[in-house]
């Protein structure tokens, strides 16, 4: 019977690296730091753009920036930054293998919407398929499950691209 638990935890060790070693060659690192790359400079300069307005409303706080633009260079800042270091968390732990969960799927569709691979009301079916051309247009494998990664990455890429505009 001793044998038998070392056997299934052997089968379970295994059975887990095969798993890992899928998911790493759909995210290979190069692509992967581009878009953690992207995300920091999306942080650098929202921070920039929020450490200007916070040190001018510290001398002059009834200005007219100080009330609505300064809350919303305050709150692209904190979106950008937990973009980034979750991104650089799941990017960079056993994590890559999880599944994006299907409460994502409304935002990841909203999301390569924008970017012109589908239009909002495609079935999931349609959403693989847009997730596939999208990987295709940044170099990464294709894949027949949508990761969590998957969906930061694509996240990270449409602020990128938002910010260029």
């Amino acid at each position: 019977m001793k044998h038998l638990y070392k056997i299934a935890l052997v089968c379970v060790v295994f059975a887990f690296n095969s798993v890992a070693s899928e998911v790493d060659g759909l995210f290979p690192e190069v692509r992967v730091n581009h878009f953690i790359d992207l995300a920091f400079s999306e942080k650098s300069d929202t921070y920039t753009e929020y450490a200007i307005l916070f040190n001018f409303c510290q001398q002059r706080a009834e200005h007219a920036d100080c009330k609505q633009p300064f809350q919303d260079a305050e709150s692209r800042y904190k979106v950008a930054e937990a973009n980034h270091k979750v991104l650089l968390m799941v990017a960079s732990t056993d994590m890559k293998t999880l599944e994006m969960p299907l409460a994502g799927e409304h935002e990841l569709t909203q999301l390569l919407a924008k970017q012109g691979y589908l239009d909002e009301t495609s079935q999931t079916t349609t959403l693989l398929s847009a997730l596939n051309l999208w990987l295709k247009d940044n170099s990464l494998p294709p894949t027949d499950k949508v990761y969590f990664l998957h969906s930061l990455m694509v996240k990270v890429d449409s602020a990128s691209s938002e910010q260029a505009l």
